[in-house]
């Protein structure tokens, strides 16, 4: 690094212009709740309307936002997306806090797709962000760390590290630092991409090396596993063949929209009993209807009537046995907030996905998977590998694919390793080269959103680089702020990094009263019990706004989860009791996990009762 190199300047270095980067840039530009209501002192607001005001000619082309991504267009994972994923949430949840993706009411008709989404994030988002004459974005350009790393040259010398503080290293994405780079001096440094979304489609791309698949396959056979991408329609044959037998690996919402698409198409149709669905340890879903404000009441019955069922002395601690019996008795619920799609299993695994009851449906009549009246149990009729229904291998993790289409398969049970043959399940015979060239292998185990260590959201200490797995806290000391983008709200990454932009400009308050004027971070939800952790930090949240006398951010935003509810109870006070008396009932349940009680105990700190806390 040499002293006069350009050097671009910036109030924000924000690195991700994924769904939490841009949302966090437009809670900064935009006010998150209209102004009248907001009456808070810790709000400067003749310093964020100079903020948000465009520089004037003749600064040196200082902006006070500077967007970085490696993908060439904003939106995050959704540029990968395979063309028949749709938001599985109604999209008045989802986005920037300024901007609707479709209207509320077209929101509660349908679910948008990943071209909408798109066109929001990469389009619609990114003109109204760039149309404020502060925000610039490099499309293409990754992080590379503080120069105030211990770096050496191509020589071994150390560089100079005399720069300045606040000086960062930006480089052109995939060219492995040989070629372009940039130094950024900022105040805040923000990382968007720290529980960075992964999707099938980004195995293998050069932009994503940390991205690999979680089995090993023989070189050779390296092209019959595909990502969902590969069901589109267009898609129908590789290597010159049609594609006949399907094999979805991975189970979550990735697998099931793969099972569907399978199911449904029409041109080739897909028979049910050519598609195999391996599904490890089994997911827990959302009934979709949950989301939806005109079924408030019926969610708080399904609470309520979920919450007398369970005794409160069975839940003095929190278990995998603690979490079945909380799960299994919302599945029974009319409204069902917990969905399994065989009522026979015990699922193993939570990951905030929601399904309709007719995709649940349609999955089980292509599983053979019924309600025996008589026995009062549910039951797979049909287990013979050639039936005329679609197969599921529960219990087994892939853990490499041969070229002669056999599985090695690891038991979730008991750890043991065994071996399936594909060709076999189908009826094909072993040497008909003709007929196992028409097998695919559709992969959906990418991890999604990871599940990573919590750090301090407000810190001081540079990031790590992209592509590593170190926390924050492992990088150098810099001058420069860092705000680290994480979940607040359970399932809820848009909101979450919407109220972070809006405690950000709050600027009369320190770094460590933002930290605490926040729930701590929760890791985004990987099994059961971390539902019960999130409902309780979701309270948290809200208390802890109340005491740091910020506005009630929840009923006051569009991304907030109070804010349709209060809408559609139209402020009926009689309605606002019945949802808070059954959010106190299903409290109580929650707050006797011991893995919580440290949560708990801070919420009692801030108010007196789990009523208080849902009135903030």
């Amino acid at each position: 690094f040499e002293h006069d190199r350009e050097c671009f300047e910036c109030d924000y270095l924000v690195v991700g212009a994924g769904a939490s980067g841009l949302a966090f840039v437009d809670a900064l530009l935009f006010d998150p709740l209209p102004m009248e209501r907001t009456g808070s002192k810790l709000i400067d607001r003749a310093e964020l309307a100079a903020f948000r005001s465009p520089q004037q000619p003749g600064h040196g082309g200082k902006k006070k936002v500077l967007l970085i991504d490696k993908r060439s267009k904003a939106g995050g994972h959704w540029n990968d997306a395979y063309d028949f994923c749709t938001l599985h949430q109604p999209a008045s949840l989802y986005g920037v806090s300024s901007l609707r993706i479709v209207s509320d009411e077209e929101a509660t008709r349908r679910l948008v797709t990943a071209d909408e989404i798109q066109d929001y994030f990469g389009t619609r988002v990114m003109e109204k962000l760039i149309g404020t004459g502060v925000v610039e974005f490099w499309g293409g350009w990754e992080y590379r760390g503080s120069v105030l790393d211990d770096k050496h040259d191509d020589g071994g010398n150390r560089r100079r590290d005399d720069l300045g503080k606040g000086m960062f290293e930006v480089g052109r994405a995939g060219d492995g630092g040989q070629k372009s780079s940039r130094l950024v001096r900022t105040k805040v440094i923000v990382d968007a991409r720290y529980s960075e979304n992964t999707v099938p489609s980004m195995i293998g791309k050069q932009l994503f090396p940390q991205v690999e698949l979680p089995f090993s396959v023989s070189p050779s056979f390296i092209d019959k596993v595909r990502p969902p991408n590969a069901l589109s329609p267009s898609v129908s044959e590789t290597g010159g063949k049609p594609i006949r037998y399907f094999v979805v690996v991975g189970a979550g919402k990735t697998g099931i929209d793969a099972v569907l698409q399978l199911l449904r198409r029409s041109s080739p149709p897909v028979p049910p009993e050519n598609v195999l669905w391996i599904d490890p340890s089994g997911s827990w879903l959302i009934d979709r209807r949950a989301f939806y404000p005109s079924n408030i009441l019926k969610f708080v019955n399904s609470l309520v009537g979920a919450s007398r069922r369970i005794s409160l002395k069975e839940f003095d601690s929190c278990d995998d046995n603690k979490a079945y019996m909380w799960f299994d008795s919302l599945s029974k619920e009319a409204l069902h907030p917990a969905l399994r799609i065989d009522e026979s299993t015990r699922p193993k695994a939570f990951r905030c996905a929601s399904v309709s009851i007719e995709e649940i449906e349609e999955i089980r009549q292509a599983a053979g998977i019924v309600y025996d009246e008589r026995k009062k149990i549910w039951e797979t009729r049909v287990q013979e590998p050639h039936n005329l229904h679609m197969h599921i291998l529960r219990g087994s993790k892939v853990t490499r694919i041969e070229d002669s289409h056999v599985l090695h398969l690891l038991s979730a049970e008991n750890g043991t390793v065994s071996t399936f043959s594909v060709p076999q399940h189908f009826g094909i015979p072993e040497h008909d080269t003709n007929h196992t060239d028409q097998i695919m292998y559709v992969n959906c185990t990418a991890r999604g959103l990871r599940h990573r260590p919590t750090v301090p959201i407000w810190s001081e200490t540079a990031p790590a680089p992209v592509g590593t797995d170190d926390v924050p806290s492992c990088g150098p000391r810099a001058a420069a702020r860092l705000v680290t983008l994480q979940t607040v709200f359970m399932c809820q990454i848009c909101a979450s990094a919407s109220l972070i932009g809006f405690v950000e400009c709050c600027n009369r308050l320190p770094p460590g009263e933002k930290n605490a004027a926040l729930a701590d971070p929760i890791p985004y939800a990987s099994v059961p019990s971390d539902l019960a952790v999130g409902i309780v930090c979701n309270l948290t949240t809200q208390a802890r706004l109340r005491s740091a006398g910020l506005p009630p951010w929840t009923s006051l935003n569009r991304l907030g989860e109070d804010y349709h509810t209060f809408r559609y109870l139209k402020e009926d006070l009689s309605c606002i009791k019945l949802v808070t008396k059954a959010l106190s009932m299903a409290c109580k349940v929650l707050c006797n996990f011991s893995r919580i009680k440290h949560i708990v105990t801070e919420v009692k700190k801030e108010s007196k009762n789990a009523v208080t806390i849902t009135n903030a």
